[in-house]
């Protein structure tokens, strides 16, 4: 989020996003993973709307809500632009 980011690099995206799913892998596998797993809500939802094909889907309130429904609403538009 920072302002000195002009543009986020797919490549960048992708790597994070293999990151992020071997966290959740990972917390699957602890005994409190459901509890655990809400926090890492966020942060796949950011990273899912990072990979999104389709940023309008954003902007409808209900696709929003299913999708992506944890994401801050001030910082989707952002990160969508860079």
């Amino acid at each position: 989020m920072s302002p000195d980011v002009k543009k986020i690099n797919p490549n960048g995206v992708t790597a994070l996003a293999k990151d992020v799913d071997y966290l959740a892998e990972f917390v699957d596998s602890l005994e409190n993973a459901p509890i655990l797993r809400e926090n890492l809500d966020e942060l796949q939802q950011t990273v899912n709307l990072m990979q999104t094909d389709n940023p309008d889907e954003y902007f409808d309130i209900s696709t929003r809500n299913k999708k992506y429904g944890r994401v801050d609403p001030l910082n989707g538009p952002k990160i969508l632009e860079k």
